[in-house]
């Protein structure tokens, strides 16, 4: 378990430093032993902190059923690469996907195929289980995904006023489009329901975006997903 601190500088500045790393190697890395042994242990004794500087700061990790529990009596934050990597993962989940759309499971499964065997040998492989066609769906329809993972990961610039609007990006990303076929209409579905299930704003959120100087433009809007997806074409414009 490792412990990293992210801050602003009197120059504001972000920076993020390491603090502190450790196993378990003789309990389980329960919530108990978390927040009751490891967290104490850690930041009160090791780094000399003040006890109450658990309750000062904003907690981010995975959906690790320990460290939610470990941290439910402080603010805590689920981090939102490992979100949407959820969301990826349940939504095309080849098993699921070859009972609706058979095509598109194929097509993932031989590419992923394909990429490992290209890994271990030089030799040219072969693509006939990929379906061309789907296979450029499936590029251009993640591709937001990645963009909305690669900047929410960031570390030299804020990140939790980018929640909302991708957020919002991606919800009207997944909308069916009236060109789509049947198999491209589920693949937004199930992101769609994914995207639903695990991603919830919460009021630090909110907090952040309203903070936020670029946002002060579109103040005067009235309908806030307006100003949200408003706000996010004119940062990424």
């Amino acid at each position: 378990m490792s412990i990293t601190c992210h801050y602003v500088t009197p120059q504001y500045d972000m920076k993020s430093r390491v603090l502190t790393t450790t196993s378990f190697p003789n309990e389980a890395k329960t919530a108990d032993n978390i927040r009751k042994k490891e967290l104490p242990q850690q930041l009160v004794s090791v780094l000399g902190f003040d006890a109450l500087v658990m309750n000062c700061v904003v907690w981010v990790t995975d959906q690790g059923a320990n460290y939610v529990a470990a941290l439910r009596p402080y603010r805590h934050l689920d981090c939102q690469d490992h979100l949407y990597n959820t969301v990826l993962r349940h939504a095309l989940n080849t098993d699921e996907l070859s009972e609706t759309v058979p095509e598109v499971a194929e097509t993932l499964q031989a590419t992923k195929a394909l990429l490992q065997e290209i890994l271990q040998s030089s030799e040219s492989q072969r693509l006939q289980d990929v379906s061309p066609d789907v296979l450029a769906f499936l590029v251009r329809f993640l591709r937001p995904f990645y963009d909305a993972q690669r900047e929410l990961e960031g570390d030299k610039y804020p990140t939790l006023n980018l929640v909302v609007p991708w957020l919002h990006k991606l919800k009207h990303h997944c909308q069916p489009d009236v060109l789509d076929t049947p198999s491209q209409t589920i693949i937004r579905q199930r992101h769609l329901e994914w995207i639903l299930k695990k991603i919830h704003i919460q009021p630090l959120h909110k907090l952040a975006i309203f903070l936020w100087p670029k946002f002060i433009i579109y103040k005067l809007f009235v309908n806030y997903e307006q100003i949200i997806y408003k706000t996010w074409l004119y940062v990424h414009k």
